[in-house]
């Protein structure tokens, strides 16, 4: 793998209780097919990633798991994260047919061979819920931002991690309370994790969209590569909503037309009709995106008329 040199394999301190509970209970075996399974796994993600152009920094082993510790390109599309996320359950494809294989021969012990398969259809099953940060997850977010906003896939995949970990958590509490045991300390502690892993996503949702429109700004000529969406804004518009419209491999360019205006009638005051005039379409006109969110970073984040050459948005 290129790069390989630099890539750091780190074991979470649980890890080491995990190994040492298992030590204790005499399920050595059990250790070493998860250790092995799990770098198995991140290791495809690292081979991946990296010949993707991400940086990958190191290899974390958790005690249900592990995870990749990885800096994305600037511009990285949907694709290239699916890509990514999807090269770990793949792995485990053709370790089952090996391990199939190896049975039929007879070269593995049978008991072997059904802690084998057992251990690569559990991390496959588990790795594709669609619970961010696991793969499933990645891979459905990444399938969102293509059909919708950026921010807006994300609060999605966050949100729908957070409620469908409570569903499975009560589900699992309910069929405990009934007596039947369907789910393993691991799944428990993966559901724990991706709902508080969403919960802090979701906290940080402000630094994300920031560091996603840096990277949009420094690498501007690459983005108006992008194939063209044109979006029609009404004014007055925040910075924060300007930036909650944005697609993520999307060129945009916003027609911006005044708002509707309060106008006194009879002595009362009412609002314009929704649907606009004829003669505010002459009035509106066309900004690129980083026109129109430079104009609303000068306003400091406050509502403010837009910035523009004032050319009809028709000539454009």
């Amino acid at each position: 793998m290129k790069g390989a040199e630099r890539v750091r394999l780190r074991v979470h301190p649980l890890f080491w209780l995990v190994i040492a509970l298992g030590l204790i209970g005499e399920r050595r075996a059990e250790i070493v097919l998860l250790f092995t399974l799990v770098l198995a796994h991140e290791l495809a993600h690292a081979i991946v990633a990296e010949a993707l152009g991400y940086r990958v920094r190191s290899i974390v082993l958790l005690p249900f798991g592990g995870a990749l510790e990885a800096d994305p390109p600037p511009l990285a599309t949907a694709r290239e994260e699916a890509l990514v996320a999807i090269a770990g359950p793949f792995v485990h494809l053709p370790l089952l047919v090996v391990g199939a294989a190896l049975a039929e021969w007879g070269i593995l012990p049978e008991s072997a061979a059904l802690l084998w398969q057992n251990g690569n259809a559990a991390l496959l099953a588990a790795n594709l819920l669609p619970l961010f940060p696991l793969d499933g997850g990645r891979i459905l977010q990444s399938a969102l931002t293509l059909f919708m906003p950026y921010r807006r896939a994300l609060v999605i995949s966050y949100g729908s991690t957070m409620a469908m970990a409570w569903a499975l958590l009560a589900l699992f509490i309910r069929a405990r309370q009934d007596g039947w045991a369907v789910a393993s300390l691991s799944l428990w502690l993966i559901v724990v994790f991706a709902a508080w892993t969403s919960v802090f996503a979701w906290r940080a949702l402000p630094v994300t969209m920031a560091a996603f429109w840096t990277a949009r700004r420094v690498f501007a000529t690459d983005v108006r590569r992008y194939r063209l969406k044109v979006i029609t804004v009404y004014e007055p518009l925040p910075i924060v909503r300007a930036l909650s419209l944005l697609f993520r491999e999307r060129y945009h360019r916003f027609v911006c037309r005044p708002g509707p205006r309060r106008v006194f009638a009879g002595g009362r005051t009412t609002k314009t009709s929704s649907e606009r005039p004829a003669e505010s379409a002459t009035r509106g006109y066309a900004v690129d995106e980083f026109e129109l969110i430079d104009c609303l970073s000068e306003a400091d984040g406050q509502k403010a008329t837009f910035c523009g050459d004032g050319r009809d948005e028709r000539a454009h």
